[in-house]
């Protein structure tokens, strides 16, 4: 996505994909939303339309951000405890 780009040029080019591969379209707006929520995990196209799979989907996300968090967590645990005390 450009962010140069018109929100309403990228809007229709998105209607456009959506009737044209609508598959592929939903993965890309699912990625860009899990993107702006910080998740560097991606949906390919037959994931979303796996409707019965959406639960362990956003289960699996969850888990990929807490050891993401977990781990920038212990980075800096040293050194708030080296200030601390």
């Amino acid at each position: 996505m450009n962010p140069s780009a018109a929100l309403q040029s990228t809007v229709e080019d998105f209607l456009d994909s959506l009737k044209e591969t609508p598959g592929a379209a939903q993965a890309e707006l699912v990625n860009c939303i899990l993107r702006a929520c910080g998740c560097n995990d991606t949906v390919n196209e037959d994931e979303t339309v796996d409707y019965d799979g959406v639960v362990d989907a956003l289960d699996n996300f969850m888990e990929a951000l807490k050891q993401v968090h977990l781990s920038k967590t212990a980075l800096f645990l040293p050194n708030i405890l080296h200030f601390s005390g």
